[in-house]
């Protein structure tokens, strides 16, 4: 690539969290879901950070030096009251100190009352606002299209009678080099140099993601 290389995220040395002040922040979350839905209890709290530093090298002449972080927080609590319905929540940010306990709060609260009090929708179509565990399991549905050379082939038959594989509000882009994404980072796993790659655009298939070996056959 001809491009710039891209840059390192400003954040990757600031310092980790202490344990004290991991366990400090998951005491706020508690106390602030107990504010936002009396009664509600956290029941187990995990909250992961840490650095790598990556060098890879191989036969072909590439060569890739890059370090990145991030920290992980996962969540279990139940609803006040006899039934106890419980939720779960994952998040991820780069650094720890930027996880906000208030909306984090927020967002278990709204997944208890929903679990409490919702109801099943009443239809099955028509416009939608996904909560993100719901889109991930569609992503995850969505791989052996977005993932891996069969993906072309598999457009070919999913596609409707525009030659669309959804609407024109469905765009997925994979972008490692995405400033603030907490995975940001130069290259990937494969010492590539990240970009932004559009797997479909706008309802359009456009491609699939390969791997650095199947983008580059064997010479003979």
């Amino acid at each position: 690539s001809t491009g710039a290389k891209p840059a390192l995220p400003a954040d990757l040395d600031a310092p980790l969290l202490a344990e004290a002040e991991g366990h400090a922040l998951l005491e706020t979350i508690a106390r602030e879901l107990r504010h936002e839905l009396p009664g509600a209890r956290l029941v187990h709290a995990v909250l992961e950070e840490g650095v790598s530093e990556s060098d890879l090298a191989n036969s072909r002449g590439l060569r890739a030096a890059w370090r990145s972080r991030v920290a992980s927080l996962h969540l279990e609590a139940v609803a006040p009251g006899e039934s106890a319905q419980a939720a779960r929540l994952d998040h991820v940010e780069r650094r720890a100190m930027a996880l906000r306990p208030a909306a984090i709060a927020r967002r278990m609260a709204d997944r208890l009352e929903t679990a409490r009090t919702g109801d099943a929708p009443e239809r099955d179509r028509g416009e939608m606002l996904l909560a993100p565990a719901v889109g991930v399991q569609i992503l995850r549905g969505l791989l052996p299209l977005l993932v891996g050379t069969r993906g072309s082939a598999l457009a070919e038959t999913w596609r409707d009678q525009r030659g669309r594989l959804g609407s024109e509000l469905l765009t997925i882009v994979d972008d490692g080099s995405r400033a603030g994404s907490p995975l940001q980072a130069p290259n990937d796993g494969e010492g590539v140099p990240t970009r932004e790659m559009v797997f479909i655009d706008s309802g359009v298939f456009r491609q699939p993601l390969v791997s650095w070996r199947e983008a580059r056959p064997p010479e003979l």
